[in-house]
């Protein structure tokens, strides 16, 4: 009998094990109270990085810190909430290498075109404490672009509030002799303000104090003037609760690197500089334009035992000064076309190519090309034909009477 039972008992535990493992996984458990989380709410953005978008775009494909160049980025709200930003709180952070001549880390406030064209001048000044740290508010909703400007114009008399002038030390004129063309990094910061709750809703206009149209252009109107009273109510309540601190503002940064070049008329200023080096060198050799110039100011030598000869006129001596202060200017405009030809043709098929790195390159290239720009000038002359086709600079071939003359074909004559 027992071992029947033991038979019988151990099916049974066997079950009830297995039916005691699998029970857990079974139960469906009620769920917490509240509203279940959906995707969209998940996905929504809402953490610090997820505020704004920004990509930074150059005014040209080369920036140059002499002049006047112009950066641009496109703001966009990917948050689930709308944004408020300001463009004293929107800045561009320029780096000391390409912030010349100042050469100290610099910042320009924002440019709205839309919000704030009449307050451009006080944008020029980044003054938390101030005022105008709060003007010109821009709500960008959910979803929405915006492009920023900034203008980063070098102080002048009539800029004099440019951010270049915000450096302690003033600028020299030698302080862009040490910069070298190359990547720089462009960095775009700013505070944002998110309005993380639903935006209040206005009351629309009663229908007493409208006149009476159609119901369709009724609802339309009655629809943009309500969107209209949202609209500037939030953005008041959000002006009024961000100046306060009640809401905190949220950072966004983005850094994009731009190619900062030299300018062509600061590669041709340090060409015509080192070309008019060269000629000097040249020049104060012995036998040269100055042992030249100096024979004439100061007259010939004569030798012992002849009569002197009679002074040169004060005009013939100007005329050699005028010679030589001619010869140097020559060489300059010499060494600044050649060096300034040869760095556009590096873009072609030319088969010379010169690249202009930074300001000392210029000045090496243009001391070159005070010795080679003769032959290069030639070399570009005759790419439009032999030097044969061309009379130009060639001596007239004339007819001397004098010279035996050459005895032509005879010509026989046969008589009948």
């Amino acid at each position: 009998m027992k071992p029947r039972l033991l038979l019988f008992a151990i099916p049974v535990f066997w079950v009830s094990t297995l039916l005691a493992q699998v029970r857990p996984s079974t139960v469906v458990r009620k769920s917490a109270e509240g509203p279940v989380p959906t995707v969209a709410s998940l996905s929504a953005p809402t953490t610090l990085s997820e505020l704004i978008k920004v990509t930074i775009y150059p005014s040209r494909n080369e920036v140059v810190p002499t002049g006047s160049y112009g950066v641009y980025a496109d703001l966009e709200n990917i948050s689930a909430f709308p944004v408020m930003i300001f463009p004293n709180q929107t800045t561009l952070v320029v780096l000391p290498e390409a912030s010349q001549p100042s050469a100290c880390v610099n910042w320009e406030p924002a440019i709205f075109p839309t919000e704030s064209p009449a307050s451009a001048e006080k944008q020029k000044v980044v003054d938390p404490a101030g005022k105008n740290h709060w003007d010109n508010p821009l709500l960008i909703e959910r979803g929405e672009h915006y492009l920023a400007f900034w203008d980063l114009e070098p102080a002048s008399k009539k800029n004099p509030r440019s951010y270049s002038s915000r450096c302690e030390l003033p600028p020299r004129w030698y302080s862009s002799l040490g910069f070298v063309p190359g990547d720089y990094a462009f960095t775009v910061e700013g505070n944002a303000y998110a309005l993380q709750a639903p935006p209040p809703t206005a009351t629309p206009p009663s229908a007493a104090s409208t006149p009476e149209v159609t119901p369709a252009a009724a609802a339309t109107k009655t629809e943009a003037a309500a969107s209209s009273l949202a609209h500037d109510s939030l953005v008041s309540d959000l002006l009024s609760r961000a100046t306060a601190g009640a809401i905190p503002a949220h950072r966004f940064s983005e850094t994009k690197t731009l190619h900062v070049g030299l300018s062509q008329l600061t590669t041709l200023f340090a060409a015509m500089i080192g070309a008019f080096i060269a000629y000097w060198v040249v020049a104060l050799k012995p036998g040269q334009d100055w042992d030249a110039f100096i024979l004439v100011f100061e007259g010939p030598v004569t030798p012992p035992g002849e009569k002197p000869a009679p002074p040169l006129p004060a005009s013939k001596k100007w005329l050699a000064g005028l010679s030589l202060v001619r010869n140097a200017f020559l060489a300059a405009v010499l060494g600044g076309v050649v060096t300034i030809v040869a760095s556009r043709l590096s873009d072609t098929h030319f088969p010379v190519k010169v690249s202009v790195n930074d300001w000392w390159g210029a000045l090496t290239i243009g001391f070159v090309a005070y010795f080679v720009g003769n032959k290069f000038i030639n070399t570009l002359s005759t790419l439009g034909g032999s030097d044969s086709d061309s009379s130009l600079g060639k001596t007239a071939t004339t007819s001397d009477p004098n010279a035996p003359k050459k005895d032509g074909p005879k010509v026989i004559a046969a008589n009948e």
